[in-house]
């Protein structure tokens, strides 16, 4: 049984520390304000997820592209 959620909304109003994965499509003007989010309150081992758009101040470590011309996926592993 999963126990995915899908919540669309502020991300600004949610504790991320009770997330295992938080899914990001936004604009790149706010990457680097979610990643300040996301390393202050997600849990170690846990991971930060984006679709096409790098973080400036921390670039992803992990980038996976399924095709040449599909939107490359970025993954933050929490430490």
């Amino acid at each position: 049984v999963s126990q995915a959620r899908f919540i669309l909304g502020n991300y600004e109003k949610l504790n991320f520390a009770e997330y295992d994965i938080v899914f990001a499509y936004l604009s790149p003007a706010a990457m680097s304000a979610i990643w300040q989010k996301a390393s202050k309150e997600m849990r170690p081992g846990s991971m930060l997820i984006s679709l096409e758009f790098d973080i400036p101040d921390a670039a992803s470590p992990h980038i996976i592209q399924t095709g040449k011309s599909t939107p490359k996926l970025f993954v933050w592993r929490m430490a």
